[in-house]
């Protein structure tokens, strides 16, 4: 069965151009078109949609409006918004109910390739349930402990920028929301974002002040996850791989660019234990952990988990990269950076080994995969810098 995918626009030019330009893919695609909120709701509540494709300033049911009720009534549709560049006063609803912000004018391919992208990522998830609880996701809870903190070096008298992004890079869940923000649009600078430096020059210390400290960013705090063993492991293992990621990337005299993406790449290359996790409490309110972070699990893994969540909001292409492949780098794709991956994969290596001295370092390390990317004989120094941790 094909995938059905609505777009929906009040200009009518607008949506026979789409028809016009979308031709190509009616063989792998249903595609319907609706000339409001109401029309598009009326589909939705008619057949199963797939994907929604929305601009947001329409007369009687705007965008937000639209998604909003698609969100709480068809929970399993993946919700993108088509628009010119959005207002300050529009950004907290549609964090709420948008996954993406495409960004007018875009090229017809661009919208296919981000479509197939999430669809794909979906497609490898067997758990129905499962994608529907991600698709539902609006953020991932934040730990109070580190949440407590960024609030209040926000409301210091003269806040730090320093100390502020300190306290920013140990938080998957922050870090996770923010790129969804920069790399969708929704500020207008849509684009492979994954330098962390970028935030500020975005963003700047008062608007981020403004986004948190006003419940923008919707990463809320879950004081049961602060004492939680599995939780606290996976933070300090993640926030290890990323310091060893970027450790490794100042060893080799990467560019501080690269230095600052590998550190986003390995804090969040484990995210989808977070989501299992999550979707464990909500199904059965209790959590068995003990294959969380098994990514050869017979069932939906962690990677596919986290593969999903990264592409459907637009995480940067080579933070995704290192998600999905980072476990097993030698099925990896052309469609990343190679030297990332190669770092994440041997940071989560070194971190494991840290964490678990029984670890075999040939369990824990892809060596086929290493010597292709030329970089096994650069393993003895990783590992060095790694210890100095």
């Amino acid at each position: 069965m094909k995938p059905v995918v609505l777009f929906v626009d009040d200009n009518e030019n607008i949506l026979q151009g789409l028809r016009r330009n979308l031709r190509a893919v009616r063989g792998d695609w249903d595609l319907s078109f609706a000339a409001g909120g109401a029309e598009a709701l009326k589909i939705m509540d008619e057949m199963p949609v797939d994907v929604v494709v929305s601009d947001i300033r329409m007369p009687a049911m705007d965008g937000v409006a639209l998604l909003t009720q698609a969100r709480a009534r068809h929970g399993h549709t993946v919700r993108l918004v088509l628009s010119g560049q959005c207002e300050d006063k529009d950004i907290a609803p549609l964090l709420e109910v948008s996954h993406q912000y495409l960004a007018k004018p875009m090229d017809t391919a661009e919208i296919i390739a981000a479509i197939k992208s999430i669809l794909a990522a979906r497609d490898r998830l067997r758990d129905a349930n499962l994608k529907k609880f991600i698709t539902g996701l609006a953020s991932l809870p934040s730990l109070p402990s580190l949440y407590a903190d960024i609030s209040a070096a926000l409301r210091a008298d003269r806040p730090s920028a320093q100390a502020v992004e300190l306290l920013l890079l140990r938080d998957i869940s922050l870090v996770a929301k923010i790129f969804q923000m920069l790399n969708s649009s929704y500020f207008g600078s849509g684009g492979d974002i994954s330098s962390v430096t970028y935030v500020w020059e975005s963003l700047g210390l008062e608007r981020m002040k403004e986004l948190f400290l006003g419940g923008h960013i919707s990463v809320p705090p879950d004081k049961t996850l602060e004492n939680n063993p599995f939780i606290s492991g996976l933070w300090n293992m993640s926030l290890m791989t990323a310091r060893i990621s970027r450790l490794i990337a100042k060893t080799e005299n990467l560019p501080q660019k690269t230095c600052d993406k590998v550190w986003v790449a390995g804090l969040l290359h484990a995210i989808g234990a977070v989501v299992l996790y999550e979707y464990r409490r909500a199904s059965s309110g209790t959590v068995d952990c003990g294959d969380l972070l098994d990514a050869a699990r017979p069932e939906d893994s962690y990677v596919d988990a986290g593969a999903f969540l990264s592409v459907l909001w637009g995480l940067p292409q080579d933070i995704q990269y290192a998600v999905r492949w980072h476990a097993a780098p030698e099925k990896a794709d052309g469609n990343g950076d190679r030297d990332v991956l190669a770092i994440v994969h041997a940071a989560r290596a070194f971190s494991l080994m840290k964490t678990d001295p029984a670890a075999a370092e040939t369990d824990c390390l892809h060596a086929d995969f290493l010597d292709a990317a030329g970089v096994s004989g650069r393993l003895a120094d990783w590992k060095s810098a790694a210890n100095t941790i």
